[in-house]
């Protein structure tokens, strides 16, 4: 490329960094998780940017129904505007717990796979798209001496078809040459194929990726190839346990539920859990980030006391599906799992409504954001709210 076509380039890259920090007033607080900047667009229009991890943040916080609102004594006249409404709806917990509803797919299941049936992707033996194929498993963490189940499924014209030649193989990511590998054993259920995989039988020290490569063919259909894959955890990688003991309380209007950990290997630990009501309809979830020493600890997981309003929530709770791991940051693997804890823990019956904190979360870091929207507005900065938030509440 021409060197002063370059250089022009690069000065129109320095230009527009400069507009942008200018318009933003202030650098982000570096490690912020809920900033939900505002860029300018070429043609004028304002939205907001992509979050760290590539999600817009107003998909990735969202709590509530949108047009719920604290109010805020000292506003400056734009506490109405949709966006500022918007955030506000999305800040009303803290990032560490959130409001869990009927729809929280993804916490309430927090291991389930997401395959679904779909045309075989062959535009030759399948342009008709007559034939549908579904591959998966039961699960996508595998932890310790726990199984899998893959099954494989085929449909022609919507009619379950039995696939013949089948073969499905195990393999480690990390692992190199065939030795490495295990073909799995498979059976017929009914109108579809199942085969039983125990990765600790085979790879006892593994952590990391794991891939089960199906191929299979029918009459009037050529040999296909699917891949699964997992994230195994063997037993004796594991870097803690839980010990089964709890304990509940009410601190500063948030229920405090204390979770005990026995700890192998010391390192950053990310538990976390569901709470359920009375009528065993989901409250709110909680995560707690902790470092933790060999040795037996407590880990205490908070849900904010807001969730119990917002839930109409009644006593005793339930405390379900905890789960935790070893985070290894910059490493690979990037995490150690934990083993899952199969049982429940029911609180105390004592508590009601009125023990709980009932406005929404504030922080410095919130209000600096709401005055980041004010001065944007002040400044007739066009706000564009995004198309689409999921359906208003905190997955």
């Amino acid at each position: 490329m021409d060197s002063n076509k370059v250089l022009r380039i690069g000065l129109m890259l320095v230009g527009a960094a400069v507009l942008l920090v200018w318009f933003l007033g202030r650098v982000p607080d570096e490690g912020s998780v809920e900033e939900p900047s505002v860029v300018e667009r070429p043609d004028g229009v304002a939205s907001r940017a992509p979050s760290k991890d590539g999600a817009p943040s107003a998909i990735r916080d969202a709590g509530v129904e949108l047009g719920e609102r604290d109010e805020d004594p000292a506003s400056s006249g734009y506490d109405d505007h949709p966006s500022i409404r918007q955030y506000r709806a999305i800040t009303r917990y803290p990032s560490s717990t959130r409001r869990l509803t009927t729809q929280s797919t993804d916490l309430l299941q927090p291991n389930k796979r997401h395959e679904r049936k779909q045309p075989v992707p062959d535009p030759v033996g399948n342009a008709d798209r007559t034939w549908e194929v579904l591959y998966t498993a039961d699960r996508y963490f595998v932890r310790g001496e726990e199984p899998i189940t893959v099954s494989l499924a085929l449909w022609h014209e919507g009619d379950p078809v039995i696939p013949t030649g089948v073969t499905m193989v195990a393999t480690p990511r990390a692992a190199s040459g065939s030795g490495a590998q295990v073909e799995l054993s498979v059976e017929r259920v009914d109108a579809e194929l199942r085969a039983l995989l125990v990765p600790n039988e085979h790879w006892p020290e593994y952590i990391g990726e794991l891939d089960v490569t199906g191929t299979f063919s029918a009459p009037g259909l050529q040999a296909q190839t699917g891949r699964l894959t997992f994230y195994f955890t063997a037993n004796a990688r594991t870097p803690a346990r839980f010990t089964g003991t709890f304990s509940d309380d009410i601190r500063n209007g948030d229920l405090t539920v204390a979770v005990g950990v026995s700890v192998e290997t010391a390192g950053t630990y990310r538990i976390e859990a569901n709470l359920f009501d009375q009528n065993d309809q989901p409250i709110a979830w909680s995560q707690a980030e902790t470092t933790l020493s060999p040795g037996t600890s407590d880990v205490s997981l908070i849900f904010y006391g807001l969730a119990f309003h917002d839930a109409g929530a009644v006593a005793p709770f339930t405390l379900r599906q905890l789960r935790g791991y070893r985070l290894r940051r910059g490493d690979s693997p990037h995490r150690e799992d934990m083993p899952s804890y199969e049982a429940e823990y029911e609180t105390s019956a004592r508590y009601s409504l009125a023990d709980f904190r009932s406005v929404p979360h504030d922080s410095p870091h919130k209000q600096r954001m709401i005055e980041r929207y004010r001065d944007a507005i002040e400044r007739g900065v066009v706000l564009t709210e995004p198309e689409f938030v999921g359906d208003g509440r905190q997955r």
